[in-house]
């Protein structure tokens, strides 16, 4: 038998609906059985197969428990050790959405910055300056332009638009803190079936 591992939350149906996308990435557990009480309570029942070679899974996203209510298990020769539930500093790759961050990914690029007075400026992107050792999303607010004729020093207010020369980044890596379980567990990979 597969080993599986899951838990059942106790949750109110509009989280739990708003919780059930239509495609679930892998990392996700997809909704097994709900179960719908009067009052307005559902009870959910999430599983996913373990890899064999898994002895912990992380839980990204966590429900919000009715009543003091959820019971991670493991199933199919496995055994849940432990369970704990914790905040964690999580990194993600995520779009750039403003020139502040566009400028911070494609630094060392060359590019063309074309004022709002239609000045143009072009040279290498050499940065957004920051008192920070790691700078916040709204962090800065200068971009350094090294021109032919030395280094330009150009407000953020002032740029219309933002042309940067080769291969374009556009995703920015941000750290934000979430809330995760991790559970661990012992048997998945001696379980006949498993994959």
């Amino acid at each position: 038998m597969r080993p599986w591992i899951s838990f059942v939350p106790f949750l109110f149906v509009p989280l739990a609906l708003a919780q059930a996308p239509a495609t679930v990435p892998a990392n996700k557990l997809p909704v097994r059985e709900v179960t719908v009480f009067k009052d307005g309570h559902a009870y959910l029942v999430r599983e996913a197969p373990l890899p064999a070679t898994a002895t912990t899974f992380v839980l990204d996203e966590l429900p919000t428990p009715v009543l003091g209510t959820f019971w991670p298990y493991a199933t199919g020769g496995a055994s849940l050790l432990a369970a704990k539930a914790g905040r964690d500093l999580v990194a993600s790759d995520v779009a750039a959405m403003d020139f502040r961050q566009i400028a911070r990914v494609n630094v060392g690029k060359d590019v063309v910055v074309l004022l709002h007075d239609k000045e143009r400026v072009e040279g290498r992107l050499l940065g957004v300056p920051s008192r920070q050792d790691q700078p916040a999303a709204s962090d800065g607010e200068l971009l350094l332009v090294q021109t032919a004729s030395g280094t330009r020093v150009v407000a953020l207010n002032q740029v219309r638009d933002l042309e940067v020369r080769g291969e374009f980044t556009a995703k920015i890596r941000i750290e934000e803190t979430k809330e995760r379980l991790t559970l661990t567990v012992a048997g998945a990979a001696t379980a006949p079936g498993s994959a």
